[in-house]
């Protein structure tokens, strides 16, 4: 099984782990995008075909899909606010789609 654990730089999650598990850090390999307003769901539905209505996708809820051809991990962090786990290399073309996706919305 593999987990992907999010928190502050300076933790002691790995100490914990030490010797129950392999841990490998990511943070410098991953870019957080945050999305947040009303329309953050309608945005999120149109880049991809998972059911992003409150009911369907709370608070806490995960998903692991890909926006325009990049793997990407889909965190609901609020109502209307989420955060984008993607590939470093990949994030400004994350940005740019998702910034597109945003416009008719202001």
């Amino acid at each position: 099984a593999q987990f992907l654990i999010v928190g502050p730089e300076k933790d002691d999650t790995v100490a914990k782990l030490q010797g129950q598990c392999a841990v490998t850090p990511l943070s410098h390999s991953r870019v957080r995008i945050g999305l947040a307003g009303a329309p953050a769901r309608a945005v999120l539905a149109k880049l991809r075909p998972i059911d992003f209505h409150e009911r369907s996708f709370g608070l806490g809820a995960f998903a692991l899909t890909g926006i325009h051809h990049t793997p990407a991990a889909v965190l609901c962090t609020g109502d209307h606010t989420f955060d984008l786990y993607v590939m470093r290399t990949f994030a400004l073309n994350v940005w740019e789609v998702v910034s597109d996706a945003a416009l008719e919305f202001g």
